[in-house]
């Protein structure tokens, strides 16, 4: 196979047309499953972090944090 030496407007050319007609954007789609699995790895790191102390109340038990999905 033999390739040839595309000139600087060639490539910008055959780049063009790929973004224009072959290459689709998920945008938001993508952002929104970046921040799903973040906000999932937060959601169990809370649920499995150790009981924890509610300082609001000095009378108050000790409770494990709870998270409702």
């Amino acid at each position: 196979m033999i390739l040839k030496k595309l000139t600087a407007q060639d490539a910008n050319t055959i780049a063009e047309q790929f973004l224009k007609n072959k290459y689709h954007d998920r945008g938001m789609l993508k952002w929104q499953g970046f921040f799903l699995s973040d906000h999932t790895s937060a959601i169990k790191k809370e649920v499995n972090s150790p009981i924890v102390d509610c300082k609001i109340n000095p009378n108050a038990v000790w409770t494990k944090k709870i998270s409702f999905l």
